[in-house]
């Protein structure tokens, strides 16, 4: 009697194991390469939102400066350097007349957080304290060349220009720096290598407040 064996050959299920071997490796790549560009999307959302949220703070108390360009509307100091920099904004309250209700609104980048505080004509423009509340995060060198804040007063024009940069994560030092190098949370520098899981953003705006004089 002839019997018909239908089988695979230890060949033909070699060939079967490595195509679907390489099917499922395809799917793998593709599983991954979604889940990081969901990762990465999702992580430059953030920080777009808490960026544009410190950067909006600052441009609405901007709006408000009033009083002469020289010693009153917007003023900056130590503008590069850790706890010390500040930019306040001189508000008046009520009538032009009357200062007493006056007072300056101040921001100041401690580390990689901005913080911002109300300061009286008496103790009069300077920085923010560690205690004072926190608005949002920043770089190490956000207010660094070629990004620093400036007050242009030439007459008859005046603005402020400021510019806030971010990342994701803006403690974690860049790959190739050195944890321990304080530099290492820059925006500046080359951080392209973590352009998936520690994105970064930087934003700019200008204001020409209506009640400063230049």
């Amino acid at each position: 009697m002839h019997l018909n064996q239908n089988g695979l050959t230890l060949a033909e299920l070699f060939v079967s194991t490595v195509i679907i071997g390489i099917i499922m490796m395809g799917v793998v790549s593709v599983d991954f390469a979604l889940r990081s560009t969901e990762q990465q999307q999702s992580r430059s959302s953030i920080v777009s939102i808490r960026t544009s949220a410190v950067l909006e703070d600052i441009v609405k108390t901007a709006s408000q400066a009033y009083g002469d360009a020289a010693s009153q509307c917007i003023q900056l100091g130590n503008i590069t350097t850790n706890c010390t920099n500040y930019i306040c904004v001189y508000r008046d309250y009520g009538s032009p007349s009357d200062y007493s209700d006056d007072n300056w609104q101040c921001y100041t980048r401690i580390g990689t957080d901005i913080h911002k505080c109300t300061r009286s004509l008496g103790s009069g423009k300077g920085n923010c304290l560690s205690t004072d509340l926190k608005i949002g995060t920043v770089t190490v060198d956000t207010f660094d060349a070629p990004d620093t804040p400036v007050v242009v007063s030439t007459s008859p024009d005046f603005y402020f220009s400021v510019t806030v940069k971010n990342r994701f994560d803006p403690t974690r030092p860049v790959p190739g720096v050195g944890s321990v190098d304080t530099n290492g949370a820059k925006y500046s520098v080359a951080i392209a290598k973590e352009y998936m899981t520690n994105p970064k953003i930087k934003l700019s705006a200008k204001i020409a407040p209506n009640s400063c004089v230049p």
